[in-house]
């Protein structure tokens, strides 16, 4: 498959449209990178395995932060270290930390980033937002970076008809925000999203069913009456953590009151994508290492659930929870 990439406005209503990417320069290795609030994805091609760890950072006690991720959690559990979040809601929830997060992260694999980083860049954030996440892997890497939007790449990922003139709606159901893209024409036609917390997703999934019909409400506000026809007519492809949740999937269904399909490895969609934007891109579903590594059963359980169970505290004090959440 051919590099592209989406060039344009970062801002979620602006312009995008699916243009060849540029080659890495000689020696260069390019970085897909999908920066999520419970969990980051990252792909280069120096091992070709996508390496998926808890956004998690730690701290010692003179308020140095010192390891990322999974080495993050287990050195907590072993010494008591503070453990922070450095996104919410998948925007950085302060550009410093979340550089520092990547830095300890791409030296905790050993990776040099000197070509291009694809980025996922979530549907709720600005075009102020949107520059400031941009900010953090560019502050760390040095490298172009190359904006995508989290709906467009799940859509790439998982396999959507990019040349089809109305190709599809994407529900990625991830950690603090649910989004919903409009796919046509190989753009990203319109976009919405929800903000949600541990209470919608374990205690009240009727809320989240609820919000995110107001979202999908909302985007198809934003598009003409025939392209709203074709997305109605056509399934909803759900993807991230959240589409594994039991009965989400018939929840939306009836919510939406259309077809949905959790797509094969729904958390893997916004990466998948990503990676076949690089230059000489692949598929990556299934290519992972980190917590899905064999070596890792029987360790601590760091699946999604278990995550917000233990981080509940911290999502709080975040404002993960408050309210029945916003809907853009």
């Amino acid at each position: 498959m051919d590099a592209w990439t989406v060039c344009g406005d970062c801002h979620p209503d602006g312009e995008v449209v699916i243009q060849p990417l540029p080659s890495a320069r000689s020696g260069g290795t390019p970085l897909a990178l999908d920066l999520g609030t419970s969990r980051t994805q990252m792909f280069a091609a120096v091992d070709g395995l996508v390496i998926d760890e808890p956004t998690l950072l730690a701290w010692d006690s003179s308020g140095h932060a010192f390891a990322a991720g999974r080495r993050a959690w287990e050195v907590s559990v072993s010494t008591g270290a503070r453990l922070s979040l450095p996104m919410r809601r998948g925007l950085p929830v302060g550009p410093i930390a979340c550089a520092r997060y990547l830095q300890l992260l791409l030296e905790q694999y050993r990776l040099r980033v000197d070509g291009p980083v694809v980025l996922a860049i979530p549907a709720v954030a600005s075009s102020y937002e949107a520059s400031v996440l941009a900010s953090v892997p560019a502050s760390v890497t040095g490298a172009r970076i190359l904006p995508v939007g989290s709906p467009l790449a799940a859509a790439i990922g998982t396999g959507s008809p990019m040349e089809e003139p109305v190709s599809g709606l994407i529900c990625d159901v991830g950690a603090g925000v649910l989004e919903l893209g409009a796919v046509a024409d190989g753009r990203l036609l319109a976009q919405s999203s929800a903000t949600v917390g541990t209470s919608e997703y374990l205690d009240h999934p009727e809320r989240l069913v609820l919000l995110a019909t107001w979202a999908l409400q909302r985007l198809l506000e934003k598009v003409s009456t025939t392209i709203a026809r074709h997305l109605v007519a056509g399934p909803v492809h759900l993807v991230g953590g959240g589409a594994l949740l039991p009965g989400l999937e018939a929840g939306l269904a009836d919510g939406f009151q259309m077809e949905t399909i959790v797509h094969d490895q729904p958390r893997q969609a916004v990466i998948n994508g990503l990676t076949r934007l690089l230059p000489g891109g692949v598929d990556v579903v299934g290519r992972t290492k980190g917590v899905h590594e064999p070596e890792d059963q029987g360790r601590t359980d760091l699946s999604s659930t278990s995550c917000a169970r233990h981080l509940s505290g911290a999502w709080m004090a975040q404002g993960c929870t408050s309210g029945p959440g916003d809907v853009r």
